[in-house]
């Protein structure tokens, strides 16, 4: 019907884990709240201080550890169709993750965090901060054999 079709992987669900909480003083409540968190956000209200490097790294190799594996092999799946059918795929999670470093960004240029839950949502700002990183190649796509 000459329309254009971009197929969109989804962004990656990535499981929480528990952290040990055993050594803080802190209150049920405190514990069970900041064991809702992620990882960032758990760093942050156990530590209250900026991260350093190499907390970045760690806090971003533990996002990439922690994705659903069914997740990754739904994305393959997706790429495998959406090539057999000719069809543009952009898979949104390339653009968070490093699949050769092994590493999820996991804050914005403001340091606000890009996860709001263990499902692929977004924060608003994740939610911005992806759009600004994809809309280059999503106008590429767009443009790709148009006549």
């Amino acid at each position: 019907m000459g329309k254009k079709i971009i197929i969109f992987d989804n962004v990656y669900d990535i499981k929480k884990t528990k952290i040990n909480l055993n050594k803080k003083n802190l209150k049920l409540i405190e514990k069970n709240y900041i064991n809702s968190l992620f990882y960032y956000e758990q760093f942050l209200a156990l530590n209250q201080k900026n991260t350093t490097q190499k907390d970045e790294v760690d806090i971003s190799r533990k996002y990439f550890d922690n994705i659903q594996k069914e997740r990754i092999l739904i994305s393959k799946i997706l790429l495998k169709k959406t090539k057999i059918n000719n069809l543009d795929y952009l898979n949104l999670n390339n653009l968070l993750c490093d699949n050769i470093r092994k590493l999820c960004e996991f804050k914005n240029e403001n340091s606000s965090p890009i996860y709001s839950d263990d499902t692929g949502h977004l924060t608003p700002y994740g939610s911005k901060y992806l759009f600004n990183k994809a809309h280059t190649q999503i106008n590429s796509l767009l443009n790709k054999n148009v006549k």
